[in-house]
């Protein structure tokens, strides 16, 4: 699920916050006043504003002296100086600072990553002391960005008092829990945020994105569909149900989002990703023609190569389908897809010869894959054309036990998505995913437990 990656999108002032953050600050060159701070990722050149930036006027050639002798050349330059400072002084005094139009250039400036311009109308905002919370909140801003979202938070508190900032306050905060991954408490005040305004979609999106990684995912489905049917952001949205409806076995309802999310935005860059996820619900609904308009678009070959060889099995182009897979059995021989296809070509086969031949070829894997029951179950056939009723019966009663597991973890799972904070029943499906040999799934189900108990992380991670 990609993780929020913190890439947690969250908003401020009806931007995306994932335009906002982590993108690393613009610096100006060496003569800036922040050259040491090696924290920021990129450099640029200042923008400066010239009704900001008054010039100093040129100063004057010194009229020659009318006093015999002159005067000295050190007290000239004393008063060139003193009367080009007056005269800066002067001309910084006729240009009014306008406080709305640096608050709002520093929030423009820190979507872009310029952290010159941020803090420099931070500054500037202190010459205006009834704008003590939009400054503080430029502050909370360029906090949290720098990856101190704790020190951000008693910040944020003292802004969301101002009700014109309130809102904004309680967005940022919320991202800035979910950066501490105290995702608990980002929830409840991202919820104040949708209390007092529900069209704060983006609110609603961070939600959701936190529910997803505390596998409470029915709640997140709500958000989803809601936003859906408001067609926000279509390209993320429809993903993310794509993924959870995927991850429930839903593959039908899981391409159709898919397959519209990349016709949102066809110059995603993630597109590849989505394709991959696509392809491979449509090969588990049977669905091969439709297959064919993606699969050069996944961003894994392999996957690419899987498909390929699962439409030619389709059209009982046998051959075609062991080419395509060839190369990734030389380079890869323990790829699970690829096995699994594997087997199905040469049980298609149906002769004692291929049956012999996968048979040999699958034993190593077979070995190292004891929990892979869509792999075990062509085995079972392919074992019985080859005449092997030893390797048949061993298969078959692995099916069994496999299938077994399988229905135990979706009860525990269906469990455990219409809830938000039982620690003992995701626990419970994380050992079932254990035994399915689905290792990822458990950590990321431990993973959400410790973003949600932060607490207790210690005892989750020895688990």
């Amino acid at each position: 699920m990609g993780e929020w990656d913190t890439d947690f999108p969250m908003q401020t002032a009806g931007t995306p916050y994932d335009k906002l953050l982590f993108r690393g600050f613009q610096f100006a060159d060496s003569r800036s006043s922040l050259q040491n701070d090696r924290t920021f990722l990129r450099t640029s050149t200042l923008n400066t504003d010239p009704e900001l930036m008054p010039q100093t006027p040129a100063p004057q050639r010194p009229v020659r002296s009318r006093v015999s002798g002159g005067v000295p050349w050190w007290l000239w330059m004393i008063m060139i100086l003193i009367g080009g400072g007056v005269g800066f002084s002067l001309i910084a005094r006729s240009i009014p600072e306008d406080a709305d139009k640096l608050f709002e250039e520093a929030i423009a400036a820190s979507m872009k990553g310029d952290a010159v311009t941020l803090t420099k109308n931070t500054d500037l905002l202190k010459k205006f002391p009834e704008r003590i919370s939009q400054q503080k909140y430029l502050e909370a801003i360029y906090l949290v960005a720098m990856s101190r979202p704790l020190k951000a938070i008693p910040l944020l508190k003292e802004v969301a008092k101002d009700p014109a900032l309130k809102l904004r306050a309680l967005n940022l905060m919320g991202g800035a829990y979910a950066a501490a991954t105290d995702r608990k408490t980002a929830i409840a005040t991202f919820e104040l945020v949708l209390k007092e305004d529900e069209n704060a979609h983006d609110t609603r999106l961070n939600i959701a994105r936190i529910l997803i990684d505390c596998f409470a995912w029915e709640e997140s489905l709500r958000h989803l569909n809601a936003l859906a049917e408001q067609k926000f952001r279509p390209s993320v949205v429809l993903q993310l149900r794509a993924d959870i409806r995927s991850d429930l076995g839903q593959f039908a309802e899981a391409a159709l989002d898919y397959e519209q999310a990349i016709a949102a935005d066809p110059a995603d860059p993630t597109n590849g990703l989505k394709a991959t996820r696509l392809v491979q619900c449509l090969s588990a609904t049977g669905n091969y023609e439709k297959i064919s308009e993606y699969v050069n678009d996944v961003d894994n070959p392999n996957v690419g190569a899987v498909a390929s060889a699962e439409m030619h099995l389709a059209k009982d182009q046998l051959k075609e389908a062991q080419d395509a897979l060839e190369s990734i059995r030389r380079e890869n021989p323990y790829d699970a897809a690829m096995n699994r296809v594997y087997a199905r070509v040469m049980l298609k086969h149906n002769t004692p010869e291929k049956a012999s031949e996968a048979v040999a070829a699958l034993r190593p894997v077979l070995k190292l894959a004891t929990r892979d029951v869509e792999l075990y179950r062509p085995v079972v056939e392919l074992a019985r054309v080859a005449g092997d009723a030893e390797l048949a019966s061993v298969a078959q009663e692995n099916v069994d036990q496999l299938n077994e597991l399988k229905k135990d973890f979706d009860a525990k799972l269906a469990a455990v998505i219409s809830t938000r904070d039982n620690i003992d029943d995701r626990l419970a499906l994380a050992d079932a995913a254990k035994e399915l040999g689905r290792t990822e799934f458990a950590r990321k189900v431990y993973e959400g437990l410790m973003s949600y108990y932060p607490d207790q992380e210690l005892e989750f991670r020895n688990w």
